[in-house]
């Protein structure tokens, strides 16, 4: 019996057809997969400590789900950005969101780093399209942490 007869034998049943489909699917992902992502994802995969430094919020769909569903999700974004101080002695922190995807961002991540001597009141306001604003207003003391999820 040789290779010729192992894949008619395959081919004269509708299993031995999904089986041999299978079996490409999985050897092509097997394939693939060092080829579609990242070199750093290989040497980070087990690297428990930045896999959780992330601050990745949860129940966020990967990127990809919108290739295979057809639907446009907000891609994770970071914004990076300086304080400016306004007339009143304020830090002012303004971002504008372009929103132009089919489901709208869960669980927005807002971290603010820097060293404070004095205890502040800090007021985020998220404005919207619709004009609706959700408020949130944290009282920090000195030298904490700030990670607040909306």
């Amino acid at each position: 019996m040789g290779l010729k007869d192992i894949v008619q034998e395959f081919l004269r049943f509708k299993s031995g057809l999904f089986g041999l489909f299978l079996l490409f699917i999985i050897v092509g992902m097997a394939v693939g997969a060092p080829v579609i992502s990242s070199e750093e994802a290989g040497y980070r995969w087990y690297d428990i400590e930045y896999w959780t430094g992330l601050d990745l919020p949860k129940g966020v769909p990967p990127e990809w789900v919108g290739l295979l569903t057809g639907t446009s999700y907000s891609p994770s974004e970071r914004y990076v950005i300086e304080p400016e101080r306004n007339r009143y002695g304020f830090y002012e922190f303004n971002i504008t969101y372009n929103y132009e995807y089919d489901v709208p961002p869960t669980n927005i991540i807002i971290r603010i780093e820097g060293n404070i001597t004095k205890r502040y009141l800090l007021t985020i306001d998220v404005i919207r399209p619709d004009g609706y604003v959700i408020e949130r207003i944290l009282d920090l003391a000195p030298s904490s942490a700030l990670t607040d999820n909306l």
